[in-house]
């Protein structure tokens, strides 16, 4: 019988990474934007629509990409071409937290550390709606189908002497016009990652200074679900979500855990140099992980439980 030949791959560096909705794609960031073609193994296209590229979503059909850089400036490129097809041209509003696009594609929401979560048009890049949230806004989130998001607010300390205050977790749905922010009863002091399940059900944090905890917990009741000690030390900080919600992927020091969700018990560890980002493919076959020194996409039928490259941590 004839060997199925893997699906698993190398990539380039990259800081962050993202798979279309049909799984066909892959987009990795570094110095320059490139799309990979996950059938063939290779890279298809390298594009440089602005500097300094820090995040990026996939449009729901597949056939856009939105990247945010560092100083906020977002772009629209064409999934296929590269092509820049919209220009935010908004580089001052300044760096912040991540960007995604609505369910229907015709919106961008992002937010950003002075404290704005915005939508705008994603054709035009027209604003259609942005609110001041009284912090900075550093992490936000969304569920798979794009109708709840979930951000975090920081606030300064009251005097040089003392603390900060915990950070607070917003949930919002979609379209915000018509929906105002709640407060999930969760509060965390030094929020450094939060990841929305795909159900929107539940919603994995990492904090701690140093962040140092990973929980999960219940969005309607902010009920702790589950909770573990992890070792913080790559070169970002990320957290992914299996579709079926079985496993969460976390960036560690030595490498990239993957988690029961149900317990948190730590059932792998994918050892690589400069670990930054963890991403499921939407149909869960795929598991991408960036590095500052390279990156894979490994295929998950090659993954045994307990047995992913005999690096399993105690």
């Amino acid at each position: 019988m004839a060997r199925l030949q893997s699906k698993s791959f190398k990539l380039k560096r990259a800081y962050d990474l993202a798979f279309a909705p049909d799984a066909k794609l892959v987009a990795t960031i570094s110095r320059d934007v490139l799309l990979w073609d996950t059938s063939a193994r290779k890279r298809l296209l390298s594009v440089h629509p602005l500097s300094h590229p820090s995040h990026l979503d996939f449009s729901p059909d597949g056939t856009r990409l939105a990247i945010k850089s560092t100083s906020g400036r977002i772009v629209v490129i064409d999934a296929v071409t590269g092509e820049t097809l919209t220009d935010c041209d908004n580089e001052r509003e300044g760096e912040g937290a991540p960007l995604y696009f609505t369910p229907q594609g015709d919106s961008l929401v992002d937010a950003s550390w002075n404290g704005a979560l915005t939508a705008r048009h994603s054709a035009t890049g027209t604003v259609i709606f942005r609110e001041s949230v009284g912090g900075m806004v550093s992490e936000l989130t969304t569920g798979a189908d794009r109708t709840t998001f979930a951000y975090t607010i920081s606030r300064p300390p009251a005097t040089n002497t003392e603390p900060p205050p915990e950070d607070s977790i917003m949930v919002r749905r979609w379209p915000f016009t018509a929906n105002r922010s709640s407060v999930m009863p969760v509060a965390r002091r030094f929020i450094r990652c939060i990841s929305l399940s795909p159900s929107a059900s539940r919603l994995a944090v990492l904090y701690g200074a140093p962040p140092k905890t990973l929980e999960i917990c219940d969005v309607a009741t902010g009920r702790i679900l589950a909770s573990a000690e992890v070792e913080l030390g790559g070169s970002g900080t990320s957290l992914g979500w299996s579709p079926g919600e079985s496993l969460l992927g976390c960036v560690e020091r030595r490498g990239i855990s993957l988690f029961q969700s149900a317990t948190l018990l730590r059932t792998h560890l994918i050892e690589m140099p400069y670990p930054a980002s963890v991403s499921f493919s939407p149909h869960g076959g795929l598991l991408g992980l960036a590095s500052w020194q390279q990156g894979r996409v490994l295929d998950m039928t090659e993954v045994s439980p307990h047995e992913l490259h005999a690096n399993v941590a105690s």
